[in-house]
C-alpha cells in the first residue's frame, strides 16, 4: 500500500532547514496526545484524493491533497517553518520515495494562519501556519 504521508515525511526529514526548526517532529494526521505546547512541529494530513480514469477504468494516477500544518509558539516561527517546507525543493521531486512513485508535488491553496488556545488551562497560544500540497503519484 502506498503511503503519501510517509513519503513526504521521509523527504522533509532530509532537509536541515526543516529539521533545524522541528527536529524529527513531523506527524501524520494529528498531533500526538501530550505533545508539548512549546514544541515546534509539522502535521501532514490527507484532505482529499482524486483518481484519473482511462476508457477501460482507473488509470492508476492518484492526486492526493495534503494539508501541511506548521505549529509553533509564535506566528513568526510558524511562518518560518511553513516557508522552510514550501521552499525546500519539494516541488521539484520526482521519482520513488519509500515505494511511492511520485510524479509531481505542487504547493496549492496559499498559506493561512490561526491561533490555538492552550487547552491545559494556561494562557499560552500555539500559532499555526497551514497550506496544501497536491501530490500526484502512480499506483503500482
Amino acid at each position: 500500500m502506498a503511503d503519501v504521508i510517509k513519503s513526504i515525511r521521509t523527504y522533509l526529514l532530509t532537509k536541515t532547514a526543516i529539521t533545524d526548526l522541528v527536529g524529527q517532529r513531523i506527524y501524520a494526521a494529528r498531533l500526538p496526545q501530550g505533545q508539548s505546547q512549546s514544541a515546534n512541529c509539522i502535521v501532514l494530513r490527507i484532505t482529499s484524493e482524486s483518481y484519473d480514469h482511462a476508457l477501460d477504468g482507473l488509470a492508476g494516477i492518484v492526486a492526493t491533497r495534503l494539508a501541511v500544518e506548521c505549529y509553533a509558539t509564535s506566528g513568526e516561527v510558524s511562518r518560518s517553518i511553513a516557508d522552510a517546507v514550501i521552499w525546500c525543493g519539494i516541488d521539484a521531486i520526482k521519482g520513488t520515495y519509500t515505494n511511492l512513485s511520485i510524479r509531481s508535488v505542487m504547493v496549492e491553496d496559499g498559506r493561512r494562519e490561526y491561533e490555538e488556545e492552550d487547552t491545559s488551562g494556561g494562557d499560552s497560544q500555539r500559532h499555526v501556519s497551514t497550506f496544501d500540497f497536491m501530490v500526484t503519484w502512480l499506483r503500482s
